[in-house]
């Protein structure tokens, strides 16, 4: 899928815009970024399409990570100019082109040390924030497990992602297209979110479902036997003791 995202790259944001406005995922992604605070960690950050949205007042550090070198390239670009702004962001942001689901990411990826006084808890941040990543990695059960590692236990993960909907017709559809889809994008619309998310050992503080249910957003956590339940499941997602999906479906 890299070499997807490599070759879209600049064209993507095109391609994106006046389709993210009309489905109302412009306004979530503001909405979502606005809650990021504290040592922030973007995954699958792409062209940076939430780069104007964070808060400067809140945020104190920003990693930005993509697989994509020619994706994470078009956001360099992007916060140049954000940085120009009323809150100076380069001391405080920093980038990294890498697979976030690969073993021993929570050990390489750590807040910037803006002033000197660096977290002492193995480099995890306050915020882990992603917006249209489960659909683009080649591992989605593993690459969430990787984001509750890289989160504080006080901490929040904040996903917007996109997949199966409420209704038969339409999954039926995203089924059909799925294959060609991956192909021309490099992501891969038809996976199931909400089991994903289930399975991942993560806490649910907040889910809400848009676009005939297309659209999941999701407030989470890790709770505190986490790091035993990821411990003990090597490579196979987590299940949950307790069984909120079938709520949800």
């Amino acid at each position: 899928m890299v070499e997807v995202y490599n070759t879209t790259a600049k064209d993507f944001d095109d391609k994106m815009e006046r389709e993210e406005y009309w489905w109302g995922i412009l306004n979530l992604r503001k909405r979502l970024a606005r809650m990021a605070q504290g040592d922030v960690l973007e995954s699958a950050v792409g062209t940076g399409r939430n780069s104007e949205f964070f808060d400067g007042k809140k945020v104190k550090t920003l990693v930005l990570v993509d697989e994509s070198e020619g994706m994470l390239d078009i956001c360099k670009e992007k916060w140049k100019v954000v940085s120009e702004g009323t809150h100076k962001w380069n001391d405080k942001v920093a980038f990294w082109v890498g697979n976030l689901a690969e073993n021993g990411v929570d050990q390489k990826v750590s807040p910037p040390d803006v002033d000197g006084q660096a977290d002492a808890k193995h480099g995890k941040f306050d915020t882990v924030i992603q917006t249209m990543g489960l659909c683009s990695t080649n591992e989605p059960d593993k690459l969430l497990r990787n984001l509750g590692k890289l989160v504080k236990e006080d901490g929040k993960i904040l996903l917007l992602e996109h997949g199966k909907g409420y209704y038969d017709w339409i999954n039926k559809y995203l089924d059909v297209q799925a294959p060609d889809h991956a192909q021309r994008h490099g992501c891969w619309w038809n996976r199931d979110i909400g089991a994903i998310v289930e399975q991942s050992g993560l806490e649910i503080i907040d889910m809400k479902r848009y676009t005939l249910g297309t659209t999941w957003w999701f407030v989470l956590k890790r709770p505190a036997n986490f790091a035993e339940l990821v411990e003990t499941s090597n490579d196979e997602m987590v299940p949950k003791a307790k069984s909120w999906w079938k709520i949800w479906k």
